[in-house]
């Protein structure tokens, strides 16, 4: 019996390192921080940039600010993305302290993002929704990459525990 389980030590892989994130995790992490920081900020930069002045369109008051912008050049449905900031900054936390289910929360935003995006695309075709459209499309082949992947697939049991479960040794 001290053989077999003496076997099974020398057999063994080594441990792989999954308190080490590999450098694409990383950048994936970072990619989806830096995504939760531009939702949460496309409001008020479009606002700032295509507002007009008060007499010629209706205003909104941005709390935060304190001012007033107009709601022109579809500014008002660029805030209907705020809200995504808050599952990609958990999804972004996720993936840097690998978290199993950070890859699904990022995916999942991506594609609440792309599918937001596209419907106001075919509606408006607004020049802003581009470089929203084109870092989602980023993050989801980056997800897609196989170091990323392989971090947050299940990790196959071991032997060992299989076999205490079948009542013993083959």
């Amino acid at each position: 019996m001290r053989d077999i389980q003496m076997d099974r030590i020398r057999d063994a892989e080594p441990i792989a390192e999954t308190t080490r994130r590999s450098h694409s995790v990383t950048m994936a992490g970072l990619l989806l921080l830096t995504q939760a920081l531009g939702l949460l900020a496309y409001g008020p930069i479009l606002t700032t940039l295509f507002g007009q002045s008060e007499a010629s369109a209706p205003a909104f008051e941005l709390l935060s600010v304190g001012r007033s912008f107009s709601l022109s050049h579809g500014v008002g449905t660029s805030i209907l993305f705020m809200p995504l900031s808050l599952p990609a900054l958990l999804a972004g936390i996720g993936l840097l302290r690998l978290r199993p289910s950070a890859w699904t929360l990022a995916m999942l935003t991506q594609g609440l993002s792309l599918t937001m995006a596209l419907v106001i695309y075919s509606r408006d075709k607004p020049i802003y929704i581009y470089p929203l459209m084109i870092y989602s499309i980023v993050a989801v082949l980056y997800l897609n990459y196989n170091d990323v992947q392989v971090a947050f697939r299940p990790k196959p049991r071991s032997h060992s525990r299989r076999d205490a479960r079948r009542g013993g040794a083959r």
